[in-house]
């Protein structure tokens, strides 16, 4: 087995049988593989998320399912707070046959789009209420603690895969998220670099109010607009930094025209100065 693939045995302290939870405070992690499928659920914070096939911004309520075998990576030293499920097949052998469990047992986390969904704040409640009731009856160990962890994993199972479910339908009708919140994400995505970047030009290029715009994009995504924007500037530098790039290059490439505004905001943001963060790095990696 290669070294950067990790074994299910590695958390045989905390597992039902099959069946590990963790709730994790974490960092910057380099590429590595599983032996078991992982489900991640981000509870808390925002940082950037890479597969063999493409990078992407997570943040709370994102959830995603890797795959055995498949590399994953999170970039930057940006804190997260989340929920590792961590499960083998094995342990729902009495329900492969169930179509969600055909469904989860045929995906390949290579394929990002298909593994990561953004639940609603009702399924957000709902998912956390699950796998911290997991987390507790890996603790207590009580009389019927490993059947009620199994049921309560099938529950968040059965969660992800409707939440892809509907994702999927609603982009197949032509929808997913509204056209205005789509056009919204696609505009910060690929124009973050832009200092002049305005929730105002935002929505206009959306095609709506800028309150409106606002409103609804919080009511999908949870966070503002303006909000989203900083996250995903600087979740793009944490990255750059710590590949290498210089302070200057990083702040004019993910739009701040002022060096001092970009460090000042920087160092509000993740605690450190970007020198700093990058000579952080640049230890870690030695």
């Amino acid at each position: 087995m290669p070294d950067n693939v990790l074994r299910f045995q590695d958390h045989a302290d905390a597992l039902a049988p099959g069946i590990v939870v963790l709730d994790q405070s974490q960092t910057r992690i380099s590429p590595h593989a599983h032996a078991f499928y992982e489900f991640v659920y981000i509870r808390e914070g925002f940082c950037l998320h890479g597969t063999d096939e493409q990078t992407a911004l997570v943040m709370e309520g994102d959830c995603f399912l890797i795959t055995p075998g498949n590399n994953h990576s999170y970039i930057g030293s940006r804190v997260v707070q989340l929920y590792n499920f961590l499960f083998l097949e094995e342990a729902f052998q009495k329900l492969r046959q169930e179509p969600v469990f055909k469904t989860i047992f045929s995906m390949d986390s290579r394929k990002w789009n298909s593994v990561k969904v953004h639940l609603d704040l009702n399924e957000q409640k709902r998912v956390s209420r699950l796998l911290r009731g997991m987390i507790e009856d890996q603790k207590t160990r009580e009389i019927g603690w490993q059947t009620r962890v199994l049921c309560q994993g099938t529950c968040v199972l059965i969660d992800y895969a409707r939440a892809l479910e509907r994702r999927g339908q609603a982009e197949s009708d032509g929808g997913g998220y509204p056209n205005y919140v789509a056009k919204a994400l696609e505009i910060v995505g690929e124009r973050y670099s832009d200092s002049e970047l305005t929730v105002a030009a935002i929505a206009a290029e959306a095609g709506v109010t800028p309150d409106y715009l606002s409103r609804q994009f919080r009511t999908i995504t949870g966070v503002g607009v303006q909000e989203y924007l900083r996250r995903c500037r600087f979740a793009r530098a944490a990255d750059m930094l710590a590949s290498g790039a210089t302070v200057s290059d990083t702040a004019k490439s993910v739009g701040f025209a002022s060096l001092s505004h970009f460090s000042r905001e920087f160092k509000k943001e993740l605690g450190v100065a970007p020198s700093g963060y990058a000579r952080v790095n640049d230890e870690k990696q030695e």
